[in-house]
């Protein structure tokens, strides 16, 4: 590219057309200044707010059940095409800060930013320290503020079947401290793993990883966030 030129992708921005929105609760909420170019024509809900029907000349959008941090998280996602998480003090995964952009930007209808939250998700995971499975916080927080058809959940869903012990047993027997509607995933998938590969060892479809799964294989898409080019999504 030469020195100066922009991307074709990147869309021109006109600053004069800006909005508030208000972040957080009391003395915690914050102001942000929002262009429209940048950010309404990839979320739905912002969209929405500055519709003629639903705006009101300058009145902010307002986000109180939503914390800054994760707010500019997400806004670093939305400018940048990428996921500023740090990993946590012991080199693991922040599986709980990245479920927390997912869930905002799924909230936001910005499927562009879930599909980068996943997408980071599976780079960060091959090189953090201990590639574990998420903790039974950030377990319950995931499933509780995801609906049944979440690609997060199955994502969830999947790294226990495929990246687990592989004895479900083991799983079931800490049902006092995992979601309910986990343990269901993981079992019904387990038993349509078993009953659709007969002629085929568990142990080796077990052994599939997630982050093996064909590219946009956990991803989002609707008329305005068309599948990626090339892309195809399988079935085990």
């Amino acid at each position: 590219m030469a020195e100066g030129a922009f991307p074709a992708t990147w869309r021109k921005i006109d600053f004069k057309k800006t909005f508030k929105v208000l972040v957080g609760r009391e003395k915690h909420r914050e102001p942000y200044i929002l262009y429209d170019d940048e950010i309404i024509h990839r979320s739905s809900f912002f969209k929405s707010a500055r519709s003629a029907e639903w705006s009101s000349g300058t009145k902010p959008v307002d986000l109180p059940n939503v914390k800054p941090e994760i707010f500019e998280a997400y806004l670093h996602c939305v400018r940048y095409g990428e996921i500023d998480v740090p990993n946590n003090n012991n080199g693991t995964l922040d599986y709980l800060m990245f479920s927390k952009v997912y869930v905002l930007a799924d909230m936001l209808g910005d499927l562009q930013a879930v599909n980068i939250v996943v997408d980071r998700l599976f780079g960060r995971r091959r090189d953090a320290t201990g590639k574990g499975l998420p903790n039974t916080l950030e377990l319950k927080f995931a499933y509780r503020k995801t609906v049944a058809s979440s690609p997060l959940r199955m994502l969830i869903r999947d790294g226990h079947v495929h990246e687990g012990s592989g004895n479900i047993g083991n799983v079931e027997a800490d049902e006092g401290d995992h979601p309910a509607a986990m343990l269901y995933d993981i079992v019904m998938e387990y038993n349509r793993l078993k009953c659709a590969n007969r002629d085929k060892k568990i142990k080796e479809i077990l052994s599939q990883k997630a982050e093996l799964r064909p590219k946009c294989h956990y991803h989002q898409h609707n008329d305005s966030h068309p599948p990626c080019p090339g892309a195809t999504v399988i079935d085990i």
